[in-house]
């Protein structure tokens, strides 16, 4: 079984895997020295992923609904005070507060392009605000607003692709504004779906959205000003998260499981893997081969190498529900709903650092 599942991982044989790089392979290896694989799991032990550490767990006193990352730099969207806080975590021990903006309305998610940080809320559309002034510790100052986007409303885990952003929101559908001039966004296309987009990731042509009831839409944007259905795949539960893996595949999280997409054939997307058994998976981020879920169980690893087989890596477990990861620098930052920020390592399949 530990042959098929590496075999169906890395598509070798064990007599080709090499994971150090040292020229001779595992298999040889771990044959003339049993003691290098003491958990008897064909891996050797030097090339086990090791678990998260967890550098900061870091209650903010208000509620951690989003957050998004620009270098060391982590913004934080809350409801509490509808306000969003940027924070300085270039020592991931210490997340140190350098800004703050206000808003109108629910703060609910962020996206850094440029000199420039675009937040939703909940009920007044989209802010632009100009970071560009926030230094290092132990400076604090506001991020000004110098943009405004008054519709849609509602707007989720939206994403920035080129001189679009690509806005699901909860009641209205899709949207896609311009942000040419970056300062002032202007709203260009629309679609109307029959279920709420609660996420969504850009890939050349396609928009994949997260589509609650109705699973996965793939979404042609070869022309942004007029975005069309093409196609829409049925997840067993609520899709509310999505991620891009690689060139031909999405993964959908969707409250109780992780589900792996090929859209390699954008009119025909098929599922080829499931991670089952999740609680609250909320959301899903991708760094290289491995998957992060953010669930209420906290945050959860797999390797997808072989997005037919994901194999767990993991776990770290949190105060409240991971809402949402983002990867600051070598660092994962994860918004924690009414608890704060957790800071943790993140995971690497690089073992001999060549970059594969």
């Amino acid at each position: 079984v530990q042959q098929y599942e590496l075999e169906l991982r890395f598509g070798l044989t064990l007599a080709q895997l090499d994971c150090d790089a040292n020229g001779a392979s595992d298999l040889q290896e771990i044959s003339s020295s049993p003691s290098l694989d003491c958990n008897n799991n064909a891996v050797l032990d030097a090339c086990e992923v090791q678990g998260f550490s967890v550098y900061a767990d870091h209650p903010l006193g208000h509620y951690s609904y989003g957050v998004s990352t620009d270098g060391n730099r982590a913004y934080v969207t809350g409801e509490a005070e509808d306000i969003v806080y940027a924070y300085d975590i270039s020592d991931p021990l210490a997340p140190t507060e350098v800004g703050m903006a206000s808003v109108t309305g629910l703060a609910l998610y962020s996206v850094p392009v440029d000199d420039y940080l675009y937040v939703s809320s909940y009920s007044d559309g989209l802010y632009v605000l100009d970071k560009s002034g926030l230094e290092p510790p132990p400076s604090n100052s506001e991020m000004p607003m110098v943009g405004h986007l008054t519709a849609p409303t509602n707007i989720l885990r939206f994403v920035a692709a080129g001189d679009y952003l690509y806005l699901p929101a909860e009641v209205t559908g899709f949207h896609v504004a311009s942000i040419a001039d970056r300062a002032n966004p202007v709203l260009v296309g629309s679609l109307t779906t029959s279920a709420n987009v609660r996420g969504v990731v850009v890939s050349g042509n396609y928009a994949f959205a997260a589509a609650s009831l109705e699973g996965l839409y793939v979404i042609d944007v070869t022309d942004p000003t007029v975005p069309s259905l093409v196609s829409q795949v049925d997840t067993p539960d609520k899709a509310l998260g999505i991620a891009q893996l690689g060139e031909n595949h999405v993964i959908v999280a969707d409250l109780s499981s992780l589900q792996v997409i090929d859209v390699s054939a954008p009119t025909s997307p098929a599922v080829v893997g499931t991670v089952p058994g999740l609680v609250n998976a909320r959301n899903v981020m991708v760094e290289g081969n491995i998957a992060y879920a953010g669930t209420a169980s906290g945050l959860i690893a797999y390797d997808m190498s072989n997005p037919a087989l994901p194999v767990f890596l993991a776990q770290v477990s949190t105060t409240a529900d991971v809402y949402q990861t983002a990867l600051a620098t070598n660092n994962l930052v994860s918004a924690c709903s009414s608890y704060g920020l957790v800071v943790t390592s993140s995971l690497s399949l690089d073992v001999n650092g060549d970059g594969v």
